[in-house]
């Protein structure tokens, strides 16, 4: 239903394939998107309903941009692993191109969370990369399972956000006195 594309390099590029793309009619969505470390994600600007840990904000000149929490996803992200396969919320790693799953796996375990500290009104996340390694397939994955809870997904231990409803007015009937 939709596609992420990281506009933190290259961003003009970005939007201008999504404006492209969008006009051209693609049967899904394609949303610029780009995470930012806890210490400087701030829900600003915000288009629509934010979600837990992501919002729609407005790139002047630009266009919407998709943009999330990524040490929050990070986290969520790796620990949706954990969980027993086919459980609500889980994420496995099908197929038999084990060179490929290899290569998927190094990169999501590339990074570990040495330290997590929640906060009153920010959590703090410590992450380590060894030198050498990369991340590149992880942050995709985040990115993917952000655009997946901005679609309606719900992974497991993420409340659903709750509609408020407009408090229903009583209808005024009309009282003839006789």
């Amino acid at each position: 239903d939709a596609v992420t594309i990281d506009c933190g390099y290259q961003m003009d590029t970005v939007f201008k394939f999504c404006n492209v793309k969008a006009r051209e009619g693609v049967p899904f969505k394609l949303i610029p998107s780009r995470g930012n470390a806890s210490k400087s994600y701030r829900q600003s600007r915000v288009v629509g309903r934010p979600g837990t840990g992501y919002h729609v904000t407005q790139f002047s000149g630009r266009g919407n941009v998709l943009v999330h929490n990524a040490d929050h996803w990070r986290m969520q992200t790796q620990k949706m692993f954990l969980l027993p396969i086919g459980a609500p919320g889980s994420l496995a790693i099908y197929g038999k191109d084990h060179p490929k799953q290899r290569e998927l796996a190094d990169h999501i375990c590339a990074e570990r969370l040495v330290e997590y500290y929640k906060g009153a009104t920010q959590d703090m996340y410590s992450w380590v990369m060894p030198p050498g390694r990369r991340n590149d397939l992880l942050d995709a994955l985040v990115g993917a399972v952000v655009a997946c809870h901005y679609m309606g997904a719900r992974p497991a231990g993420i409340p659903q956000e709750v509609a408020k409803r407009a408090p229903r007015r009583r209808k005024r009937t009309s009282v003839t006195k006789i």
